[in-house]
């Protein structure tokens, strides 16, 4: 009976590995971002006020996604909705990193924020509902570490 409840822990934190890194990357994107925003400005040849839209249209993605993302957890499944959360930023990023002029841009970025923010929320209600209420502050803990170092490597990978 304990293998068996050993085995299952493993699985568990496995997967936790897997969601503190889907955190990981969309914490740091914003980071990456702001830190390059003279340069994005400069090769799109914007001003610093248009340049501001690509950490705009992130935040405000997110914020529009997170609930979105949350209850479509509920409805088809946290793995499911993660997986799609995850291919969305992926693609995202390769249209950020492709974009030829600012408005695709633009586009990228809502679409890498629409993967973004369901990331956080995924990873917090597996938590919440895979763990006993004496380990989910450490885990919970360890989400909002995980926002917290991109935040500040990010602006350092430049």
């Amino acid at each position: 009976m304990k293998e068996g409840m050993h085995m299952k822990q493993k699985k568990y934190d496995i997967v936790v590995v897997f969601l503190l890194i889907g955190v990981f990357m969309a914490a740091l994107d914003n980071g990456i971002i702001s830190a390059a925003l003279t340069t994005i400005n400069q090769s799109f040849e914007i001003t610093a006020q248009m340049g501001s839209w690509g950490i705009t249209i992130y935040t405000l993605g997110m914020a529009i996604s997170t609930p979105i993302a949350g209850k479509l957890a509920d409805m088809f499944g946290r793995k499911k909705v993660f997986i799609v959360e995850v291919i969305l930023f992926g693609l995202g990023s390769l249209l950020v990193a492709l974009s030829p002029n600012y408005t695709f841009f633009i586009i990228a970025r809502l679409i890498q924020s629409f993967g973004g923010g369901g990331l956080f929320v995924i990873a917090s209600s597996h938590i919440i509902s895979a763990y006993k209420k004496e380990k989910q502050g450490s885990m919970l803990g360890g989400l909002g570490a995980m926002n917290g170092i991109a935040s500040v490597l990010g602006p350092n990978t430049r």
